[in-house]
């Protein structure tokens, strides 16, 4: 039979990460892969438009590479929606300069909520996540800081991660702790 392409086992992992959403089960699936990392972040958007829950994100940089065209229209339709989903993105950085394009249009029309730590101090050390209210997340473990003049791919840079669609017992703390730095960082000003 062979090794599957590459195709085959994106088409595998996107029936997989489809199947855990729908099933809301608790089950970990692990991410690393920047083409990865688009497909968890487009079933935890499609969980949130079908629920109307907060989506909580926190990011280091929210590159392109991973909040694609897909990603943002996603987001645009739970901030659209009749019972939108509020969205707040923390960004644990000095600036919003690496923010995707897509991301960044929609803070700017006030769709999406975001703040900036200001610092990039503990970076590591600081988890960086998404969750869609209390059970459904995508938790990265911690990595490198991904540089300015990163030149990334479907393959790079890896970021090890879980996602879970119902395990409240690590979603609950994750908004907790979200929720407790978005209070001390500065809104941006309007």
């Amino acid at each position: 039979m062979g090794m599957p392409t590459d195709a085959q086992q994106r088409e595998e992992y996107k029936k997989v990460m489809r199947a855990a959403r729908e099933g809301k089960k608790d089950k970990e699936l692990s991410n690393r892969f920047p083409w990865q990392v688009k497909e968890s972040l487009k079933e935890l958007f499609i969980h949130a438009l079908a629920t109307g829950e907060t989506i909580r994100m926190l990011c280091g940089t929210a590159i392109e590479s991973f909040f694609g065209e897909e990603q943002v229209d996603l987001l645009r339709q739970c901030a659209d929606q009749p019972n939108s989903c509020k969205i707040k993105l923390l960004l644990w950085n000095e600036t919003s300069s690496m923010v995707a394009p897509g991301l960044m249009e929609l803070v700017n029309a006030g769709k999406i909520e975001m703040r900036i730590s200001g610092t990039t101090e503990f970076g590591g050390d600081v988890p960086h996540f998404q969750v869609v209210g209390d059970r459904a997340f995508r938790q990265e473990a911690n990595h490198e800081e991904i540089a300015p003049e990163l030149i990334a791919s479907d393959w790079y840079p890896e970021v090890p991660a879980r996602i879970n669609f119902n395990k409240p017992e690590v979603g609950k703390p994750l908004v907790k702790f979200f929720d407790d730095l978005y209070d001390v960082c500065p809104a941006l000003a309007s």
